[in-house]
């Protein structure tokens, strides 16, 4: 189970900025999969749109895909 205590503290955020420093650093798109809809707009705030999406075999969920070209700057 997740530690809960770390949640909404800004750590993924965080990793994940750090994450796309150095993919645009070597001039890289990112590519990734979002399972929870209330993060779809914290991604996109970073650079990421949708480009589509696709639901588990199970049906139980639904995952958006998102792409973000690299920033130059």
């Amino acid at each position: 189970m997740a530690d809960l205590h770390h949640r909404g503290n800004g750590l993924g955020m965080a990793l994940l900025a750090e994450s796309l420093a150095l993919i645009d650093a070597e001039g890289m798109p990112a590519y990734l999969g979002s399972s929870n809809p209330a993060n779809d707009a914290r991604y996109e705030g970073v650079g990421f749109r949708k480009v589509g999406a696709f639901t588990t075999p199970d049906g139980a969920h639904t995952v958006a895909t998102m792409w973000r070209e690299p920033l130059i700057g």
